[in-house]
């Protein structure tokens, strides 16, 4: 349940080059592209997406460009029917030096279809003491859990006004075949580019074409082919563009794995356009310790007879098998001088509560900014504050707040919670449904619907409570039922449907 290092996930990018490294990132992080787009804290959703990140977090450290292709299908998130802890919305905080006080800026609103799939993200901003709409993502799969289309939709204050959006095609086995983004141009979609993939018998993806509109066809740009050993491990991955007709080779990566199918080492060449041969051009070298954690990945560059240093990350790791200190230095020609350092700090359940990122000044380490994080007893990540070093001081900057919804029915008449006996009835329900609060002392009630828009509120119910609402006149559709005890900080957050 770790928030997993950037630099342990930005490991592999170091030795690509500039033009490529857009579309290796698209492969790398092909499973979380639609969600990296609705929540600017890229560990937001990290409730949704524990098993894809642990994954891609897991490949990074020892299998590179990326994932396992056999695994590429968009899945928003991966949990059974019957799971809790979805989150319900995020709140984003800004700092105001001045008041010396967070004033709130924007939230993101979450919903999702009866199997837990995410259906809506709904982002608000925070303008003139009102919520205003800002954009929404709404998400369609197929029967097998597959996101099949992400609409992307910005508000212009009357209504909602198409952008763009992602088609995706999957095979028999549920790999993705096809990834196409069209943009909107008013009054129709207008194709803009694809992804096209194929895979070998193991399933393991093979080649991965990335084409453009040219206004009338689909024109051939850049191509990834690679290969794979039995264990599915990538042992080659060639990059090439479409020149004059035909693929024309620009470079390669070669790797190598232990026993355990760690990547222990990678090779990178270039192809030379006067010998038209592959020439080295970088290699890097990692090694682990008994646990098989990633302690050093070593990068040296050829001189045309030779390998020399060039920069090294270094990693030390606790008890747990958690990263504590990475540190990245390059060589000068004659010792290692330090560049950056990362810290981190985690709780009793292994979560990630401190990040301290710091430059290195000649003689000191010198903190730059910090990420302070606080978990719920379900490990779910509920705050962070991003702090920045200001002379001797950190300063606060901004901070978001993450909601979740506590339990989600599906398929059943009640919901009820798991904590403080509270219970939400009849769910689905086309009129009057009751909210039974059992221990949680409730001191106030709201209830917004899918845009964000408070319906109802109640006060002061006190504990136990039985609250009946009539529904009758509101629209089918998703409701958020949030319960709230202010004096404990306590709030409580449901999902509601209302049919007729």
């Amino acid at each position: 349940m770790q928030i997993k290092p950037f630099l342990l996930i930005l490991l592999g990018l170091s030795c690509f080059k500039a033009d490529a490294q857009k579309k290796y990132l698209h492969q790398t992080l092909v499973q979380l592209h639609s969600a990296d787009k609705w929540m600017k804290n890229s560990e937001a959703f990290r409730k949704h997406f524990t098993e894809v990140r642990s994954g891609i977090a897991s490949q990074n450290r020892s299998n590179h460009p990326g994932i396992n292709p056999a695994s590429s299908h968009f899945r928003i998130q991966s949990f059974s029917s019957d799971t809790a802890n979805l989150l319900d919305s995020t709140y984003n905080w800004q700092w105001n030096g001045t008041s010396g006080s967070w004033i709130v800026s924007e939230k993101t609103l979450f919903s999702y279809y009866p199997n837990n799939n995410l259906d809506t993200a709904l982002s608000q901003t925070f303008t003139g003491g009102t919520w205003v709409n800002s954009n929404q993502y709404i998400y369609n799969y197929d029967p097998n859990n597959n996101l099949t289309n992400d609409l992307f939709q910005l508000w212009n204050g009357a209504s909602w006004v198409n952008n763009y959006q992602d088609i995706f095609t999957y095979s028999a086995f549920d790999s993705i075949t096809d990834y196409t983004n069209q943009t909107w141009n008013g009054s129709s979609w207008v194709n803009d580019y694809r992804y096209l993939y194929v895979y070998d018998a193991n399933h393991d993806m093979t080649s991965e074409i990335y084409q453009t509109w040219s206004g009338s066809s689909w024109v051939n740009n850049d191509g990834y082919f690679s290969t794979y050993d039995g264990n599915h491990n990538r042992l080659s991955w060639v990059y090439q563009q479409w020149v004059a007709g035909s693929w024309q080779n620009n470079y390669e990566y070669l790797y190598t794995y232990n026993v355990s199918s760690h990547l222990t080492g990678i090779l990178e060449k270039y192809w030379d356009l006067d010998s038209l041969n592959w020439m080295n051009s970088s290699r890097t070298i990692n090694t682990y310790d008994g646990s098989n954690n990633l302690t050093n990945s070593l990068t040296q560059l050829w001189d045309g007879n030779d390998w020399f240093d060039d920069h090294q990350n270094s990693f030390i790791y606790d008890g747990s098998n958690n990263v504590t200190s990475e540190i990245y230095e390059i060589w000068d020609g004659a010792a290692w001088q330090n560049i950056l350092r990362s810290l981190y700090t985690y709780d009793g359940n292994n979560n990630q509560t401190n990040w301290v990122y710091q430059d290195w000044n000649t003689s000191n380490w010198v903190n730059n900014f910090q990420y302070i994080n606080t978990f719920d007893a379900d490990n779910n990540r509920i705050s962070y504050v991003y702090q920045s070093w200001v002379v001797a001081n950190w300063v606060n900057s901004d901070s978001a707040f993450f909601y979740y919804s506590t339990h989600i029915a599906v398929g059943i008449a009640d919901v009820a919670g798991e904590e403080k006996n509270i219970s939400i009835y009849p769910n689905p329900s086309n009129g009057q449904f009751k909210i039974v609060t059992g221990d949680f002392n409730m001191d106030e009630t709201h209830i917004l619907n899918r845009l964000g828009q408070e319906i109802f509120s109640s006060k002061n119910a006190g504990s136990p409570a039985e609250l009946v609402i009539d529904a009758s006149a509101w629209r089918p559709g998703i409701y958020f039922v949030r319960l709230s005890n202010r004096e404990h900080s306590e709030f409580k957050s449901y999902k509601l449907e209302i049919v007729h």
